[in-house]
C-alpha cells in the first residue's frame, strides 16, 4: 500500500503545481488498457479526490466513477464480432 499512497501525493503535487484543470487520458496509454487495472481505479480515486474532471478512452471508467469517456464500448463490439463470426461459420454470410 505505500507505493498506492506515494503516488497519490506525487500525482496531486505534480497536479497542483502545473495547474492542471482536466486531464484527458488517451487510449495509447498502456496503464488504461480496456480491462479496468488497480492503476485505473487508482486514477479514478485519485480524481474524485482532487476534484479533477477525468475523460478515459473506454466507457468502463465511466462506469467505476470516472466522468465521462469518449470511447466505444468494447463489449457490445465483442460482441457483435462474435455474432458475425458465428453467421459466417455457418454459412449465412457469404463473400461478394
Amino acid at each position: 500500500m505505500a507505493g498506492v499512497h506515494y503516488l497519490s501525493r506525487q500525482c496531486g503535487g505534480i497536479l497542483a503545481a502545473r495547474g492542471a484543470r482536466t486531464v484527458v487520458v488517451t487510449a495509447g496509454d498502456r496503464f488504461f488498457q480496456q480491462r479496468i487495472s488497480t492503476l485505473g481505479l487508482l486514477v479514478v480515486a485519485l480524481a474524485a479526490r482532487h476534484r479533477l474532471p477525468v475523460i478515459y478512452p473506454w466507457e468502463q471508467y465511466s462506469e467505476i466513477g470516472g466522468l465521462m469517456s469518449y470511447g466505444p464500448d468494447l463489449r457490445k463490439a465483442y460482441h457483435l464480432i462474435g455474432l458475425y463470426a458465428g453467421r459466417i461459420l455457418r454459412g449465412k454470410i457469404r463473400a461478394n
